[in-house]
């Protein structure tokens, strides 16, 4: 089975980069995820809140709400950095408008988009 996620880390930007598969998540996948993103944030070397994260859900598969709920508690933390999600599409935008949990957590239709806000230099390569 294809991973229902990809994370890579950029250590000059201080940039976590999630892109999510187009996969329907159950709890074993949750728990992964935290794990692997809170080791991608570790492995920036940077202080904990100073990190970008871009979260691509333009593949996205709609979540159940214990799903949403896991990922609410999960952005929620204030000291967790700035976060970008990227949703397209209107049912996709709803979904991920109840992560917008905190100051830090703003939606945006494009990378490019997030990439500005976040204060990033041009990544190509995660807007392809």
């Amino acid at each position: 089975m294809e991973a229902a996620y990809h994370i890579s880390a950029d250590t000059d930007q201080s940039l976590i980069v999630i892109t999510f598969k187009d996969t329907f998540w159950d709890y074993d996948i949750k728990t992964k995820f935290v794990g692997d993103t809170v080791k991608a944030i570790m492995s920036l070397g940077c202080k904990f809140g100073d990190q970008r994260i871009i979260v691509d859900l333009r593949n996205a598969v709609l979540q159940s709400q214990s799903t949403i709920t896991s990922l609410q508690k999960f952005l929620s933390d204030p000291s967790g950095g700035k976060v970008a999600l990227v949703a397209e599409t209107p049912m996709a935008r709803m979904q991920t408008k109840r992560l917008q949990v905190r100051d830090g957590v703003q939606m945006f239709p494009t990378i490019p988009e997030a990439e500005e806000w976040l204060g990033l230099h041009s990544r190509s390569s995660v807007a392809a």
